[in-house]
């Protein structure tokens, strides 16, 4: 699993200056800590996919995306905010085609499994506004 990380962090390192994936205002510093969106415990299916892992700094990481540090806990809220933000850096990443490491069909792969929702596989390839409509539809009542 440590290669999953290694390889965001070498990417994002690279390709977004070490700057956060998701902007706001806890988006200081470098982005050192490589976050799994869906927990590695409860989603071992696709704790190894890079599609699922997102570049935080530590004030997104243990303020937002776990409150309080707790590690067991995930911010639903903040999920939501991090799966659209991966939307936008795997579709900037597949398009401008520099070091191409994400797929779309990985992402749906990642999404379907996370939400448990099979609309996912109906929408076509590289719509990612689609996505992202489905994405804050799963998320209206949470």
């Amino acid at each position: 699993l440590g290669d999953v990380y290694k390889r965001q962090r070498i990417y994002n390192d690279t390709f977004n200056n070490g700057e956060s994936e998701v902007y706001d205002n806890f988006a200081v510093g470098k982005a050192v800590h490589m976050h799994h969106i869906f927990p590695e415990n409860e989603f071992k299916e696709i704790s190894g996919y890079v599609e699922n892992i997102i570049a935080l700094t530590g004030s997104q990481h243990f303020g937002e995306a776990h409150p309080n540090g707790n590690t067991r806990i995930v911010d639903k809220a903040f999920q939501q905010i991090c799966l659209i933000a991966k939307a936008d850096h795997i579709k900037s990443n597949i398009l401008d085609g520099k070091e191409i490491i994400y797929s779309f069909e990985n992402f749906i792969f990642v999404l379907t499994i996370g939400l448990d929702d099979d609309r996912f596989n109906e929408i076509d390839d590289m719509d990612f506004d689609e996505v992202v409509r489905v994405i804050n539809m799963d998320y209206v009542s949470v």
